[in-house]
């Protein structure tokens, strides 16, 4: 699991970096629903088209754990982790330094980083695929 500082854990930018991406999952995640209720794609297709991207179902899983702790809807790994890798000579490059944030899924580790960019490019490809386009949304909101 995760091991977060526990002195001043609230402003550590490790905290805010864990915290923000189990949020963005979850809003990955419902995104799905979201498009099937309001946005007119048949559950199906849409479920055919994210099944294509391995990302999904790790964010898939993390999403409903995050939210429901015990899933029981056919989880593809529902004791998935987070764990932090030490990474040497990285406070030379970044002020952040000497960790990274590890999902532990499967038998499959992905960066937390590159797993939350992942999940990204594969709703911007299921956006242009379903032909939606989130520019005209945003000045009715």
């Amino acid at each position: 699991m995760a091991y977060l500082p526990t002195e001043n854990a609230e402003h550590h930018p490790a905290y805010e970096a864990v915290d923000f991406a189990l949020a963005y999952f979850i809003w990955a995640h419902s995104l799905r629903e979201w498009l099937i209720v309001d946005g007119g794609v048949e559950k199906a297709e849409l479920d055919a088209f994210l099944a294509k991207f391995p990302c999904w179902f790790v964010c898939r899983d993390i999403a409903n754990r995050t939210r429901h702790l015990d899933l029981k809807r056919s989880p593809t790994d529902k004791d998935w982790e987070i764990s932090r890798s030490y990474v040497p000579f990285s406070e030379q490059l970044s002020e952040h330094g000497e960790y990274e944030w590890l999902v532990h899924h499967n038998d499959d580790r992905f960066m937390l980083a590159e797993l939350v960019s992942k999940v990204q490019t594969m709703w911007q490809a299921g956006l242009d695929h379903f032909h939606f386009d989130p520019e005209p949304a945003r000045g009715k909101v």
